[in-house]
């Protein structure tokens, strides 16, 4: 099965099908992408060397193992990107087309970030200066006009002062920019909380259980299982400042995580919003160890930014004692004439365990005409196994009538034993009779011919029918066909005698032979005499 990456539930988090099953313990993961350097992804971003990231294992059911990442991946990668997934001791899973997945509110904003255009610097034109004038020109003196004397030079006389309130709005300048700046840095400061708590992470979670983690297994009705309770339901909140601002900057459920220390008990997510992340705690019984009372383990909760883990708290299961199941409930019946066949053959007694696993063996004594295979065994929890039961070949000699005998089943340890019975009806054989009762004879010249050229045997069953054959040897000049058969009941049958071809090479003489029939069972064989008379040729 390939290697898959989906959504989870909530922003920033991803389910990892391994298309495979991975072993017990923790995993952790790494993802290396193709065709860009740096390849590997590290805890800040991509990087040469290979790094590994934990993953939170969200079910191990056969065949494949599912894994739980967070924003520490998913908001780094980007959709479309061919990623190879590495298990760490396990080796590479293959490359996947890394899907569309929502990111955490976390990385959105650190994309948002890193597409806004920095603002260029203003630069303001140099002000005029106010030092110096150049000096106006002077009209030159006119001809006509008689010279004056000369005049006694000025000294240039100083710019006045500027007004004192023009000083004032000067210095407010530079206090107003620094006062919009500082408020401009603590917007900014408080705008970047959500991200910097999201980043970090670091803080405690607080675990509310309502009800008992100590479960009860009651008695399995018909091999199902109940348990008191039947779950416990656990609250994971975030603790201490965090709490302040869920719902408000954290908009996401507690990234809790559980971590179970056994198979047998599990958790699934139920309810959850910003406040809180509710799981459902519950025992597993197809992954219950087998032949164990008394079951134990731990249950904690990850931090999966932080990596922070609660308080373990443990989880307790009672089993309950197994209970024999012994089927069919009626027993069994073996029925046949006397000496056999019986019929059926034999009869198999299927034997459960009810819950917890156990050992059985059967009690008293079983007659010796019949046999029980196994008389003892190992149940596994809600296990079977067979106990079949058949006659012996000592039953063949046994006189026409009724036999029973009881098979008792019990487990180990418990003071309530099973019995089953068991009964056998001999019935009486019917008659064997075969006619001609009196000595066949073939008579004929050496060489032959002889006459008469066979002779037939009538056999008959007077009642109950059964099976036939002939005993012993016959010789090689005499030929019976068939030799063996089955009579129904009050039925009958034929067996023709004649001589073979090895008859005409007898010397002149009488030879004799017996043929023996016997029926299967009780009763005695029955011999016919069959003669030829070989005659001198003239």
């Amino acid at each position: 099965m390939p290697v898959s990456v989906t959504q989870a539930n909530y922003r920033g988090f991803a389910l990892i099908d391994l298309g495979r099953d991975v072993g017990q313990g923790a995993i952790r993961l790494s993802f290396q992408r193709q065709g860009a350097d740096p390849r590997h992804l590290g805890r800040e971003g991509w990087q040469p060397e290979i790094a590994w990231h934990a993953a939170d294992r969200v079910t191990s059911n056969a065949p494949s193992t599912i894994v739980r990442v967070g924003p520490a991946v998913v908001d780094r990668i980007d959709e479309h990107v061919p990623i190879e997934i590495v298990v760490e001791g396990e080796g590479s899973l293959g490359i996947v087309d890394w899907p569309q997945l929502a990111k955490s509110r976390r990385g959105l904003a650190e994309l948002r970030a890193g597409s806004t255009p920095k603002v260029a610097a203003r630069v303001e034109p140099p002000r005029p200066s106010l030092l110096g004038r150049a000096a106006l020109p002077t009209e030159p003196a006119s001809a006509s006009q008689p010279q004056s004397a000369p005049e006694i030079a000025i000294a240039p006389q100083p710019s006045p002062a500027p007004p004192a309130a023009a000083s004032r709005v000067e210095r407010k300048k530079p206090r107003l920019f620094g006062l919009l700046l500082a408020v401009l840095l603590i917007a900014v400061a408080i705008a970047s909380i959500p991200l910097v708590i999201s980043r970090m992470g670091d803080y405690d979670l607080v675990v509310d259980i309502h009800g008992p983690l100590d479960f009860v297994e009651a008695a399995p009705p018909a091999g199902s299982a109940r348990f008191t309770p039947a779950a416990a339901i656990i609250e994971v909140r975030r603790a201490g400042w965090a709490s302040w601002f869920a719902g408000w900057w954290l908009t996401e459920p507690p990234p809790a995580a559980p971590v179970i220390g056994a198979p047998w008990l599990t958790a699934q997510v139920g309810a959850t919003n910003p406040h809180v992340i509710t799981f459902i705690i519950a025992p597993e019984p197809r992954a219950f160890p087998p032949g164990v009372p008394r079951l134990q383990t731990t249950v904690t909760f990850r931090n999966t930014v932080s990596a922070s883990s609660t308080e373990p708290r443990t989880a307790t299961l009672q089993r309950t004692p197994g209970r024999l199941l012994v089927e069919p409930p009626g027993g069994a019946i073996f029925q046949g004439p006397q000496g056999g066949p019986f019929t059926p053959p034999r009869v198999a007694f299927n034997l459960g365990a009810a819950g917890l696993g156990f050992n059985w063996s059967i009690e008293g004594t079983i007659p010796d005409w019949l046999d029980l295979t196994p008389i003892q065994g190992e149940l596994r929890d809600n296990g079977s196994a067979q106990a079949v039961v058949q006659l012996r070949s000592i039953a063949q000699s046994l006189s026409p009538g009724t036999y029973d005998a009881g098979l008792v089943f019990k487990k180990a340890g418990s003071a309530e034993p099973i019995t089953r019975f068991v009964r056998l009806i001999v019935e009486a054989q019917g008659n064997f009779s075969v006619d001609p009762p009196t000595p066949l004879v073939f008579t004929g010249l050496q060489g032959g011919p002889f006459s008469p050229p066979r002779i037939p045997f009538h056999l008959a069953a007077v009642g109950r029918g059964f099976k036939w054959s002939l005993e012993g040897t016959i010789p090689y000049w005499l030929e019976a066909t068939p030799v063996r058969g089955e009579l129904a009941d009050n039925g009958s049958a034929m067996v023709v005698v004649q001589l073979r071809p090895t008859a005409q090479t007898l010397v002149p003489g009488t030879y004799d032979a017996k043929l023996t029939f016997q029926k299967d069972g009780a009763g005695e064989p029955i011999t016919r005499s069959v003669s030829v008379v070989v005659k001198q040729s003239p």
